[in-house]
């Protein structure tokens, strides 16, 4: 049986995947159909503020194999479902014999976290922790989280914007820094992003973002942001809307115009003369056919290099930034193409090497490449629909376009990811993949050879030119967990059961929490700084990785790094390495991460009052200075007879302090009093006199 019923505040609620398999045709159909109308409303009906949602109390009969009906002695579980006018949803379930027994548990805030039903008790908490850990060994963090709650599931919690720059974790120009001026391009290890562009819906599908599935949206902050924090590599899926007639960054969805994230680009590389990035660009294979269509007409034509679209776009917006042939070859004539140092490439004004479908890009259209020594017409049918044509093993290209044979070649970078060997929907899995691949990536990546490599050659050694290696910091959900994961969030922020809620970002979260721990850990910069680029997905939650990586490439000491943990997971990491690379004691940073966990905010209100105080001071100063000064310019001038008064007023003004004028005046004014009122020439001759005697008194002590 359904029974709906409508109460005040945030209560409990199931996600009803749980139970779909449990019930019988009838009841399955009809919660389904309860389900999506609340979430219909959810997404659609209330406004932001309104506290009322929907509760909805379902009398499930589970159903057993081979069993037609519901075995003697079998309880009737109850599922109280309820989404807020926030989209929040908490799962609770009971027994039908102690139902309504106890109320379900409001969404409180401890600090800048919410939780539902917090522990009461250290054991509690323990229990609690074991049944997740366990958990995770075979599921999925959303399947642990939605069973047991989040506690023991530890994660790094995703800031704002004011956070990132309130806790110090800007990194705007590090590469400025000389210890990386001078590596070489293939000596970096660069913190990157997964799905860069995808921090907002604004294309054709902008209308259907509430609904978007599960996954779409993978970054929190712009690219701007990104790089103003320091990421330096961007994977950026595009496809070409027909309704603009733009390229856009997509990832199922047309996120926002490429053109809008490369001017971010432009903006910061103007500000930031020696930063260098890199561009990791491909078609966004799940994006609808029409929108990739215009892209793969490119790879059969004869007039256009595959890619030629997208080619024209970044260089209308880069310009000479962009690391072509054309700019590449001012290099010095000892400085390898390939392999520059970063002062070499910021020198010349080269700020972004950039990569299509895994090849480095080097000319950008089809009349450039086939003035560009050493380029090959692309070869689709042989399996190479590169833009620079087939890979050569380094040192071995010829010009064959009929330029100067003289001419200096470079060979194109190959970039290969590793998640065709470390791709997993655990993070614990993905992790555990991750460290065997960084230990020997030649020979991992031998396993899945990428085609931007020539058949039969050897893989060069890490650091090498021509291979540029990413590891992919983040897990892919199989398609079934993907299929389950958009019905459990669509129109819904977050599901909560114990402690946090479940949200788009948890698995990032947890992902990124063990990249720090097992991956970027103290004294294991040999391994993590192997790969070319380290990504991860929502940069809000991975500022300390990226500080890890950062501290790495300057050659900084290995000071390590402090966290702090509330009980319900969610963790707040900074680094220990302080000014003038001293090393920070722990206990200062793990404080000031918990005054903000707790959501403490520095006090500045003093600050404020005290500055409004003295600016109202200065202004009734001022105020009062013009109304003195109007008021003595405006007064009318005093009668003749009053003109040895005058001068003695006058006399306060000159040099030296009215005291000590009068101090002067005195005995003189006194002792003619007498003589002033009976003789009017004596009256005359006293003002000289006292206006010569002004200066003396000025120099006269005070009493």
């Amino acid at each position: 049986m359904v029974f709906a019923s409508s109460n005040h505040g945030v209560r409990s609620a199931s996600a009803f995947y749980l139970h779909h398999t449990t019930m019988g045709p009838k009841a399955s159909r009809a919660v389904v159909a309860v389900m999506l109308g609340a979430l219909i409303g959810t997404t659609t009906g209330l406004p932001q503020g309104h506290s009322e949602g929907v509760a909805l109390d379902v009398e499930v009969q589970p159903q057993h194999p081979g069993s037609a009906s519901r075995p003697d002695g079998a309880r009737q579980s109850l599922v109280e479902l309820q989404l807020s006018a926030h989209g929040d949803m908490v799962r609770r379930e009971a027994d039908v014999s102690s139902a309504r027994a106890a109320e379900p548990a409001d969404i409180v805030a401890d600090g800048v976290v919410t939780v539902v039903s917090p522990v009461q008790t250290s054991s509690e908490q323990l229990k609690l922790e074991e049944l997740t850990e366990e958990c995770m060994q075979d599921e999925p963090t959303a399947e642990c989280m939605e069973k047991y709650g989040s506690y023991g599931i530890r994660k790094l919690y995703t800031e704002t914007w004011d956070s990132v720059k309130s806790l110090g974790y800007r990194r705007p120009g590090w590469m400025s820094h000389p210890e990386v001026q001078k590596r070489k391009l293939f000596e970096l290890t660069l913190p990157g992003t997964v799905n860069s562009g995808t921090y907002a819906i604004t294309g054709e599908d902008a209308a259907a973002a509430a609904v978007t599935p599960y996954g779409v949206v993978s970054q929190n902050f712009d690219l701007y942001k990104q790089l103003d924090m320091g990421i330096r590599a961007f994977d950026l899926r595009v496809a070409y809307s027909q309704e603009n007639k733009l390229v856009y960054i997509s990832h199922g969805a047309l996120m926002v115009p490429l053109a809008t994230a490369l001017r971010d680009i432009r903006r910061f590389l103007e500000e930031h003369e020696r930063e260098v990035i890199v561009l990791d660009v491909r078609k966004d294979e799940n994006a609808d056919a029409s929108h990739l269509k215009p892209l793969r007409e490119e790879e059969n034509s004869n007039t256009r290099i595959p890619g030629q679209l997208v080619h024209e776009a970044i260089q209308c917006e880069l310009k000479e930034m962009l690391a072509t042939y054309a700019v590449l070859s001012q290099l010095p004539g000892n400085a390898k193409g390939e392999n520059p140092t970063i002062g070499a490439l910021t020198d010349i004004g080269a700020h972004v090497i950039y990569f299509w479908d895994t090849q480095q890009v080097l000319c950008t259209s089809f009349t450039e490449c086939m003035k560009t020594p050493g380029w090959y017409p692309p070869d689709v049918r042989g399996g190479y629909p590169f833009a620079f044509g087939p890979p050569f093993v380094l040192g071995t290209r010829i010009n064959a376009t009929g330029g100067r044979q003289t001419a200096r070649i470079i060979e194109p970078a190959c970039h290969t990811h590793s998640s065709s060997y470390t791709k997993d929907d655990q993070p614990e899995k993905m992790l555990k993949k991750m460290k065997l691949w960084a230990a020997d990536m030649t020979t991992k990546t031998m396993e899945s050879r990428p085609k931007c490599f020539p058949i039969g050659a050897a893989l060069p050694s890490p650091h090498k030119p021509t291979i540029w290696y990413t590891a992919d910091g983040y897990v892919t959900s199989t398609p079934e967990e993907q299929t389950i994961q958009s019905d459990r969030m669509r129109g819904v922020k977050a599901i909560y059961t114990r402690g946090e809620g479940f949200t788009v970002k948890t698995d990032a979260e947890r992902t990124n929490y063990l990249m720090l721990s097992w991956f970027l850990k103290k004294s294991n910069q040999e391994v993590f700084t192997k790969p070319n680029v380290v990504a991860f997905e929502f940069a809000g939650s991975a500022v300390m990785p990226v500080i890890r990586i950062i501290e790495a490439m300057q050659s900084r000491p290995e000071c390590g790094w402090a966290v702090y943990c509330k009980a319900s997971g969610s963790c707040w990491a900074d680094t220990l390495l302080g000014k003038e690379d001293k090393c920070i004691p722990e206990g200062k940073i793990v404080a000031k991460l918990e005054e903000h966990a707790n959501g403490k905010k520095e006090n500045t209100a003093w600050v404020i009052l005290c500055t409004i105080g003295v600016l109202s001071c200065l202004c009734c100063c001022c105020c009062v200075g013009l109304t003195t000064k109007a008021y003595a310019i405006m007064k009318p001038s005093k009668p003749k007879e009053a003109e040895g008064i005058l001068v003695e007023d006058d006399q306060s003004e000159l040099p030296g302090s009215d005291a000590a004028s009068e101090y002067e005046r005195a005995p003189s004014l006194m002792g003619s009093e007498t003589s002033r009122r009976s003789s009017p020439g004596v009256q005359a001759q006293a003002a000289p006199q006292v206006a010569r005697a002004a200066p003396a008194a000025a120099d006269e002590p005070a009493p």
